[in-house]
């Protein structure tokens, strides 16, 4: 060690803490001009403000004396003047580290080791404090983490919880998901009043539950399991489960800063195809190499959240199935869950199975009161809903369909039935639609009308029949579904695309 430069080498890593601080700032304030610049007339800012200024996290003034100018406050690090604890401490004394160094003509090896313990715990305390910053700057997982917790925020305060119940043997095989929102007309809904639905469906087969199924809130599953399914009718509120699970996970990670437990990455499994594995997905999602994916997933840092499986190309779906079976024998640690449609499911998994279960009465109320504008309207649709005339409460049930019901509520008052209530929440989209003119919703209410017709007049078990109706259809009134053909279509006056 060459004693003759430690002062010197001591007196820097202090004076350098200035410039570390103004670099926290940058990566804090770097869109907040006034603060990290000033204005030349009242602030000068963040990156010409001394170092006492950075510590009690005030923008220098142009005018220090100047009291009609108010502080400007830009907290870089937890600071006072009174020295209260072990941090206050290191960073007052850093402060005044680097002249007691310069104007000491010598020193010795033991007080200049305890001046570079002083001037590294600095840094390392200003560094914890702003690690959440630093890595969400520079650390692809965390910029993730950000992105997760920005674009499924709005579940915070708007989902409601619901419960799962486990299943054995899942379950209708021979059911189309169509028939999960498939609605008729009161007097068709008449003919079978007082029929249990278990009973007019006597070519299907039944579920089979457990002897003693387990109930449990669906936010609480993944801590109980480390791999799961989560099943449930269309719009039973699988994929805004998912969301929040994620939201929930990334908010938590990136409150401490530090993975301790495993990164949430959502991917929806119509992405899924021989070219595009949940793997590479997640390597596309989060930016960073497949090598990386592989390791995370090896040491359990990886939680794989796949929504919808049931959407996968039927093409695609044996290969899909391959795939996850493949990645849960290779890392045993990973921990996954996934959804799909409850109808026509198969589990080919060796993982617990739970269903989503219907809204309580308490939901519905807990639902209406996030979401309506005032109380007064949610206790008044909520007494609408349950009151002996309703025919709409088993409906509301459903989180989309109650989503939907408080879309086209006016005045606590719902539609008197559920085909007045899609004709109002299908007005309420095209009225939605009119704003962005994305194509003729007269074109698309004829088209939706039709497909809806035809569909209940076919034998629900011809699954293709729908797909294969919108082709047809789309074929005679000559759309398009890429949008680099609209142009052309336009020179020959062809219409509109979707």
């Amino acid at each position: 060690m060459d004693i003759e430069r430690l002062p010197s080498a001591v007196e820097d890593l202090s004076t350098g803490f200035e410039s570390f601080l103004k670099k926290i700032a940058v990566i804090r304030y770097g869109s907040d001009r006034l603060r990290l610049h000033g204005d030349g007339v009242n602030y000068i800012g963040l990156l010409h403000t001394p170092l006492g200024g950075l510590l009690e996290g005030k923008v220098a003034k142009v005018n220090k004396y100047d009291k009609s100018v108010g502080d400007l406050h830009a907290p870089l690090v937890t600071f006072t003047y009174a020295e209260s604890n072990v941090r206050e401490t290191v960073y007052n004394h850093v402060r005044n580290l680097r002249n007691k160094i310069h104007n000491a003509p010598k020193h010795s090896l033991l007080e200049l080791m305890q001046y570079f313990r002083l001037a590294s715990a600095a840094y390392l305390f200003a560094t914890e404090e702003n690690l959440l910053a630093i890595r969400s700057k520079i650390d692809p997982l965390f910029t993730y983490l950000s992105t997760i917790r920005d674009s499924y925020r709005k579940w915070e305060h708007k989902y409601v919880e619901l419960l799962g119940e486990e299943k054995r043997n899942v379950l209708l095989d021979n059911w189309p998901d169509l028939q999960a929102l498939e609605w008729r007309d009161e007097a068709e809904d008449n003919l079978n009043a007082g029929i249990p639905w278990e009973d007019q469906l006597s070519s299907t087969q039944p579920l089979q539950v457990a002897t003693s199924p387990l109930r449990t809130s669906i936010l609480g599953l993944p801590e109980a399991f480390q791999r799961l399914w989560l099943i449930g009718e269309a719009g039973a509120g699988k994929t805004t489960t998912l969301q929040r699970l994620a939201w929930s996970r990334a908010e938590e990670l990136l409150n401490n800063g530090y993975l301790t437990k495993p990164i949430p990455v959502l991917i929806s499994a119509n992405q899924i195809d021989g070219k595009h594995p949940p793997r590479r997905i997640a390597s596309e999602l989060m930016k960073v190499d497949v090598v990386y994916i592989d390791k995370l997933m090896r040491d359990g840092k990886l939680w794989l959240m796949i929504d919808a499986f049931n959407e996968i190309a039927s093409s695609e779906q044996e290969d899909a199935r391959r795939d996850i079976q493949h990645l849960l024998l290779e890392f045993d640690d990973a921990p996954i869950v996934l959804t799909s449609r409850k109808y026509g499911f198969k589990s080919f998994l060796d993982i617990p199975v739970f269903e989503v279960l219907p809204l309580t009465d308490e939901m519905i109320h807990d639902y209406l009161v996030q979401h309506l504008p005032t109380k007064n309207e949610a206790e008044k649709l909520f007494d609408q809903l349950t009151s002996s005339e309703s025919l709409l409460l088993d409906f509301a049930r459903s989180p989309l369909m109650l989503r939907m019901l408080t879309q086209v509520v006016k005045d606590g008052r719902p539609p008197s039935n559920r085909g007045q209530l899609f004709r109002l929440f299908m007005n309420w989209i095209f009225s939605r639609e009119r704003k962005t003119k994305q194509t003729e919703t007269d074109v698309k209410a004829k088209c939706l009308s039709e497909v809806a017709f035809e569909t209940l007049c076919v034998t629900m078990s011809e699954t293709t029949f729908v797909i294969n109706y919108c082709r047809g259809r789309r074929k005679k009134l000559n759309y398009v579904s890429h949008p680099l053909r609209h142009r052309q279509q336009q020179r020959q006056g062809l219409g509109h695309y979707t």
